[in-house]
């Protein structure tokens, strides 16, 4: 059995955060995960580009054509997933 204090953690759908953006009056409820994974690639791409920028600024640079490219193609990535596939293909 799980102590009280860890049962309402599991039943809190999201964490507190100091920002709320409200993007389902834009883009509609449908595509808020869509848009939420899109943000979680590229903000984990970008500290991760950051990091190997801070450990050896000579081999990497930080807004360089590849690493501009590379978020690019992230982005085109995570949204065919998510407009084309996931609607084509749903598993259960």
């Amino acid at each position: 059995m799980l102590p009280p204090h860890s049962a309402a953690l599991l039943q809190q759908s999201t964490p507190p955060s100091i920002w709320t953006l409200r993007v389902s009056r834009t883009i509609g409820k449908d595509n808020v995960d869509f848009v939420d994974d899109l943000v979680r690639m590229l903000v984990l791409q970008t500290f991760i580009q950051m990091m190997l920028y801070i450990s050896c600024p000579e081999r990497f640079g930080m807004f360089t054509g590849d690493f501009v490219a590379l978020l690019l193609f992230l982005g085109v990535g995570v949204s065919f997933y998510w407009l084309i596939f996931k609607r084509i293909v749903t598993f259960t």
